[in-house]
Formats: structure tokens, sequence, C-alpha cells
């Protein structure tokens, strides 16, 4: 039985990158592995003492790089607000105690901050509904919201917001509410 190309088969490129699974080589157990794949392989020992190998979960290796997540998202959230016309005051002053009052003084801690959620150390929800907030937040979604890549939630409900939506919210991947 003959297998016969279609015109499209014929015309398709034979430049495409086809990944390469581990080869072994011939020192015995050692593994070669492809450069890109390295970038998430860390060494670790195991329970036994024993030297492992394992690639790394975005937490893990968030952990690694001893990032402050917690201290990059308030830059974040911040701008986001400033973007939207937001007053900082109302954004650092605001809290929810049977209803939203405001302190004497801006708190600096970011889970105190209106609408804010931080949970494991990230920014996960941000509810900033108009019925909430004395003013309406206005503009565009800005693009400082795809740093935020710990959110799950934003709410932005009844809110002047328009235009499109920036690519970068693309890197929010934990997101599974959007109003």
């Amino acid at each position: 039985m003959s297998a016969k190309m279609s015109n499209d088969d014929a015309e398709t490129p034979l430049t495409a990158i086809i990944p390469r699974p581990a080869k072994k080589t011939n020192k015995g157990n050692d593994i070669v592995l492809p450069e890109d794949v390295w970038s998430v392989i860390v060494t670790f020992v195991d329970w036994r003492g024993f030297q492992a190998l394992a690639c790394a979960c975005k937490a893990t290796r968030d952990a690694a790089r001893d990032v402050d997540w917690l201290a990059r998202d308030k830059v974040y959230v911040l701008r986001c607000w400033l973007v939207f016309g937001g007053n900082e005051d109302t954004l650092r002053r605001s809290y929810w105690d049977d209803g939203w009052k405001m302190r004497d003084e801006p708190s600096d801690t970011l889970s105190e901050w209106f609408g804010v959620r931080v949970e494991g150390g990230r920014v996960t929800k941000l509810h900033w509904e108009k019925e909430w907030i004395d003013e309406p937040l206005k503009g565009t979604i800005p693009a400082e919201i795809g740093a935020l890549d710990g959110l799950t939630l934003l709410y932005l409900d009844s809110n002047q917001i328009s235009g499109h939506l920036p690519l970068e919210i693309g890197r929010l991947t934990s997101l599974i509410g959007l109003s």
C-alpha cells in the first residue's frame, strides 16, 4: 500500500523544530537534556540523602529566586489604581467593618487596602466595584495588570472602563473571574 502526498503536504516547510527526547550517553547513568529543559530542572537531596533532579514548578522556582512578591504586587496594585484615576488615599485608608469606613492614617499593609485580597503572599483578588467607591474608576485596563499574575478574581463592575483588554492580561493564568 503506498501513501500519496497531497499538495498541502508537499508545500509544508521542513524547518519545524521538534523537541528532542533525553538521550542516555555512554557514560553510564548520565542523561543529556536539551538546554531549554535545564532551566526548569533543579537539584535537591532526597530523604535518603541522595542527590536527585526534579522539574521545578512555578512556586518552587519563585521561592528559590527569593523574590518579595507581595512588595512587587503592592507596586502594581497602586499603579493600576492610579491609572484608573483612583485616589491613593481612598485605596490605602478604606476598610470594611459592617460597611466601608476610613482609617485615620493610610495603611502600608497591602491586605488592608480597599478591595484587595492577599493569600499565600500574593494578591489574588481586586474587588473595585463602583458601588463601593465614591467616584467611578475610569479609562482602560492598564498593561500593569499583567504583572499581578497571582490574581484569580478581578471585579470592576459598573465603573467607566472602556477600550480593549491589554495583551498583558494573558499573563493572568490563574484568573477565574473577570467582571
